[in-house]
């Protein structure tokens, strides 16, 4: 795999992770540039990650924004309000404020992806520690120390890796 990614939305990435852990033949994974976050999740299930000397990698995490809108939406002369069928149902609606109920919610969210996500990846790369999955980037030799990454190279000693994979 060539991944060059800062990351983004979670949809499909826990699947696709768990086809490339499973997959019968070696993967290796290249990053020149950047591989971070759902991109890093994803590189993480191969047998080997091969990144560039200057290559970003990591961002481990997950995190949601949530923009308060109700007072612009106040001082247009609108008003939202939702009726629901349920306490949970319509939270975060654009134009509402931001309830703790609804701060509680998406912080229940992020934390079980973000679960998901060190316990997936810990599961493969087994040296990398709790510590250092904190949403912080490592540089080059950095990734190599801290076990985000096997090795220094470029797409050919990529290439070459696949033959060396077992």
């Amino acid at each position: 795999l060539a991944i060059n990614s800062p990351g983004g939305v979670i949809s499909g990435v826990t699947e696709l992770a768990k086809k490339i852990k499973n997959y019968s033949l070696p993967i290796v994974t290249y990053s020149r540039d950047l591989c971070a976050s759902a991109g890093y999740w994803i590189a993480s299930q191969t047998n080997r990650i091969i990144i560039g000397e200057t290559c970003e990698i990591g961002s481990v995490g997950v995190y949601a924004i949530v923009d308060d809108l109700s007072k612009i939406f106040e001082n247009s002369g609108i008003k939202r309000e939702v009726i629901s069928s349920g306490e949970n149902k319509g939270l975060g609606v654009m134009g509402t404020p931001v309830t703790d109920r609804f701060r509680e919610v998406t912080r229940s969210e992020v934390d079980y992806i973000a679960t998901l996500f060190t316990t997936q990846m810990r599961d493969v790369r087994h040296d990398i520690s709790e510590a250092d999955c904190d949403g912080r980037v490592f540089v080059g030799r950095q990734a190599i120390d801290a076990h985000f990454a096997d090795e220094i190279g470029d797409l050919n000693s990529a290439i070459e890796a696949i033959m060396e994979v077992k």
